[in-house]
């Protein structure tokens, strides 16, 4: 268990939250904020189940890390976002400079475009896609002014959507939208599109199609997917995890290690590590930058 302490900026955002968690409880439609009961009227009992929460779970155990992340509610160095969005913007420095940012599969909050806008003001053009998203930019842009600089769009993501030119498609554990972030980068090359994409260490049925099931799950859209596009981007996906993903005791092994494999003699894909602060959980980077 980590021995987590709020600074003074995290305590600030946790009377902030505190003050309006009923706001949001409501306003999210039943989607609770917290995984935690919390009392009302004691905010010193609401801010040590925050800390153990903090300390007790990891990232992505669930939807509250990112919303806690949203929220500011983590130090920095323990907040998965703010590493990953720092390590992205020391990667590519300048190079940003006037780039639009795309996130896919932001989850319920754009917690890792956010994490941006505040670290590199210069990037003023930021689209979030998720159908999960339950932020209003219209309400929250009290809380979180850097919501001024972004662009919500409540949708599913796939090779279809929107993709500025000079963009970076950007994620953070995307699983199921891999494909369609492939894709994108694929259809939009000559755009000057990148992407920088932390990949999740799950294996997904519905990445690892077996090869001789193509036919059948492309057959039964309903099932496998809502829309012409996702079925064209599954398809990509099966062609780059035709193998049987398991290793040699029969156990699934994760597909990032097939896309560094398909990708190694293509000099535009690079791939690193990253850590999680709080799990010590290493996941690997697959990034693309113009020479």
């Amino acid at each position: 268990m980590q021995d987590i302490k709020l600074g003074s900026k995290q305590i600030r955002n946790l009377h902030i939250l505190f003050e309006n968690i009923s706001k949001y409880d409501k306003r999210f439609h039943g989607y609770k904020l917290l995984p935690i009961s919390y009392n009302k009227d004691s905010y010193e009992d609401f801010e040590k189940n925050v800390i153990d929460f903090l300390k007790k779970q990891a990232h992505d155990s669930d939807d509250y890390s990112n919303a806690l992340s949203y929220f500011g509610i983590y130090p920095d160095e323990y907040d998965q976002n703010f590493v990953v969005a720092k390590k992205m913007i020391d990667l590519y420095g300048k190079y940003l400079d006037g780039k639009n940012i795309v996130e896919v599969a932001t989850g319920n909050f754009p917690a890792l475009s956010l994490k941006i806008a505040q670290l590199y003001p210069e990037v003023n053009n930021i689209i979030v896609y998720d159908h999960e998203l339950v932020v209003n930019k219209k309400d929250d842009i009290r809380d979180v002014s850097e919501l001024e600089r972004i662009d919500i769009r409540k949708e599913e993501f796939d090779s279809s959507k929107e993709i500025p030119k000079n963009s970076i498609i950007i994620s953070r554990h995307p699983c199921t939208s891999l494909p369609g972030i492939i894709a994108s980068r694929t259809i939009n090359k000559d755009n000057n599109v990148d992407l920088y994409t932390v990949l999740c260490n799950c294996t997904n049925e519905l990445i690892n199609i077996d090869v001789y099931d193509l036919d059948d799950r492309l057959i039964r859209p309903g099932v496998y997917s809502t829309s012409t596009t996702q079925k064209l981007d599954r398809y990509i996906a099966a062609t780059l995890f035709a193998e049987d993903l398991r290793d040699s005791n029969g156990y699934p092994i994760s597909w990032q290690d097939n896309l560094e494999e398909y990708f190694s003699d293509d000099l535009d894909y690079n791939f690193d590590t990253t850590e999680d602060p709080i799990t010590q959980s290493r996941y690997r980077i697959m990034y693309t930058k113009k020479r």
